[in-house]
């Protein structure tokens, strides 16, 4: 199966957490790349929340 090649784009609180988990554990995704805008809080605080995410999930090499 060909792998869907993506880049999420999210300003990650809870329910961004988790569409970052569910993009890096779908077995039809390629993960290229995570960006992150101002949401609901402010860009510094949502870039350091998909930092923490990647990190607890063990994701690398995805910048």
């Amino acid at each position: 199966m060909m792998k869907r090649k993506i880049i999420l784009d999210c300003d990650p609180g809870h329910d961004d957490a988790i569409a970052i988990l569910v993009a890096a554990a779908h077995p039809g995704l390629e993960l290229l790349a995570i960006t992150t805008v101002a949401g609901n809080a402010d860009l510094g605080k949502t870039t350091l929340n998909a930092l923490k995410v990647c990190e607890i999930a063990g994701l690398s090499g995805v910048p």
